[in-house]
């Protein structure tokens, strides 16, 4: 005698287990931050941009907003890219230079606050 397995519960009660759907994020959704110079990247899928903006006093890639709470999304880069890596010698060359600068106005303040020999 073989027995089935039989559920009593209407399918509509497990689809809690369903995976949620996917919601797709298009490229008309999307906006690019590249260099001024840099060719406009093809969408992986038929489409154009939303926007393609040259900002770079921003450090993101890319941003978009989320269907279902209106959050924004970026995209930033890899702390280990060679493109970051680049953006923070240069930060540290400056930091180099201003470092005289520093040591300069530290030893210079003290003597414009004393007063004048007569």
């Amino acid at each position: 005698m073989h027995s089935k397995l039989v559920s009593h519960q209407p399918f509509h009660s497990l689809s809690c287990f369903a995976d949620p759907p996917q919601l797709r994020v298009y490229p008309e959704d999307i906006i690019i931050n590249i260099g001024a110079n840099a060719p406009i990247p093809v969408p992986n899928i038929p489409g154009k941009w939303k926007e393609v903006i040259h900002d770079n006093t921003v450090t993101w890639l890319a941003t978009w907003t989320e269907n279902i709470n209106a959050n924004h999304k970026y995209v930033f880069l890899a702390a280990g890219s060679s493109l970051k890596g680049q953006s923070d010698m240069s930060k540290f060359e400056k930091a180099r230079e201003l470092k005289v600068s520093v040591r300069i106005r530290r030893l210079c303040t003290p003597l414009m606050s004393a007063p004048e020999p007569c």
